[in-house]
């Protein structure tokens, strides 16, 4: 109990450089462009494979 009760206080920030804070800020935004152009693609593709594809089963 002790020791989970010291980790818990222990200082756990760490300290990062501002070239690994900006490499993964542009990461982050790399990501977020992903999700979305995979999303559109995902939207695209389901206009055109299921022309009456409403989002509803079976209508």
């Amino acid at each position: 109990m002790e020791a989970g009760k010291e980790r818990l206080t222990r200082d756990t920030v760490r300290d990062a450089t501002r070239q690994e804070i900006e490499h993964l800020k542009r990461e982050n935004h790399d990501l977020k462009q992903l999700v979305a152009d995979l999303s559109l693609e995902v939207h695209r593709f389901k206009r055109t494979a299921i022309p009456a594809f409403d989002g509803a089963a079976g209508a």
